[in-house]
């Protein structure tokens, strides 16, 4: 399956981090969320991680 969205960085393939650019100011606030995420909250690190892992696998991310 191909990239749903074009990279915004010329010459680059488009990955999660270069459809991000497209917005900037989304890019920031999502790595703000993320961190929080991981950082804090009630699950455990490795909890966290096989939630991670499940996810990219129903969504077929491969990398």
């Amino acid at each position: 399956m191909g990239a749903r969205i074009s990279s915004a960085v010329p010459g680059q393939t488009a990955n999660f981090g270069t459809a991000f650019q497209h917005v900037p100011e989304l890019a920031e606030r999502f790595r703000y969320l993320y961190g929080t995420m991981w950082q804090e909250g009630v699950l455990d690190h490795p909890t966290k991680e096989l939630a991670r892992m499940r996810c990219a696998r129903v969504n077929g991310c491969h990398n």
